[in-house]
């Protein structure tokens, strides 16, 4: 890249709160710069030559991943209106177990009202 390495525009996306998914193509894998950008939150890095199939693979997994967080918030963000939960918690800062744990809590009530619903 002309004016900034790969890892810098990395660097500055994450700086900007960028919420996509990031896939380095490198021909230099540099194996301490590959862990530290993975431990930093990139989501693959796949090595040049490219092989079109892999390329195309890691993108549906990235597609799937955004897709996957982006209906996971907006469940989250509805149930806690449904249930008129007025509280400060803000999704982004939790980590990913107190997600899971927060979401199936979500998922057994709903699962309750649909069965009382029945009854």
């Amino acid at each position: 890249m002309p004016r900034m390495t790969g890892d810098e525009l990395f660097y500055k996306l994450i700086e900007q709160d960028f919420s996509g998914e990031t896939i380095f193509l490198t021909a230099f894998a540099d194996k301490n710069l590959v862990q530290k950008v993975m431990r930093m939150g990139a989501f693959d890095i796949i090595d040049k030559p490219i092989n079109n199939d892999i390329l195309i693979s890691r993108l549906h997994n990235a597609c799937n991943k955004i897709v996957s967080a982006r209906c996971e918030r907006k469940f989250f963000e509805s149930v806690t209106k449904f249930f008129d939960y007025n509280s400060k918690l803000n999704y982004d800062l939790l980590d990913y177990e107190k997600r899971a744990e927060y979401l199936e809590a979500l998922m057994a009530m709903l699962e309750l009202k649909s069965v009382n619903k029945k009854n």
